[in-house]
């Protein structure tokens, strides 16, 4: 299972990755629909850029507007 952050490799806790497909039947590969990424703010920042936090969920991941 791919539970690390896909920009530093820490692990991420509560990851479950959702598929897509096998890998057959598109060009995903077989990769996860939604990456694992790290509640770090520098690695969420390199994806989604600086925005505003909306609030951090239960689960602990933070969620952006």
């Amino acid at each position: 299972m791919i539970n690390k952050c896909i920009l530093c490799g820490k692990k991420v806790k509560n990851y479950k990755p959702e598929y897509c497909c096998n890998g057959k039947e598109c060009g995903c590969m077989g990769l996860p629909i939604e990456p694992p990424l790290c509640n770090d703010k520098k690695c969420q920042e390199k994806v989604y850029g600086k925005q505003k936090l909306k609030q951090e969920a239960s689960d602990g991941i933070r969620r952006y507007i």
